[in-house]
């Protein structure tokens, strides 16, 4: 699995590990906060949005420090620069 570790900060909230593989319930690291990235249905490459589970269009899974999406929301649309930082790392 290719997983990087101490990527950058995602409006604010930094974003210490990548996986373009799903990261098993069991594999995960207690204190972190995990979520899906989603492709877009035009790009495979391109990222759309991060949301709590992506059972289609699954690009990567990201881990946070700090929660990236507040309680009751499930997904967070990336701006076109948010996508083009997170392609750079996975």
């Amino acid at each position: 699995m290719k997983t990087q570790k101490g990527m950058f900060n995602l409006r604010g909230v930094p974003v210490i590990l990548t996986s373009i593989m799903r990261i098993p319930q069991r594999e995960r690291e207690e204190g972190l906060h995990y979520y899906d990235v989603r492709h877009s249905d035009e790009d495979y490459c391109a990222p759309a949005s991060v949301e709590r589970l992506v059972r289609v269009n699954h690009l990567c899974t990201i881990a946070t420090s700090k929660p990236l999406l507040p309680e009751g929301i499930s997904c967070l649309e990336l701006s076109d620069k948010e996508s083009e930082r997170l392609i750079k790392v996975i």
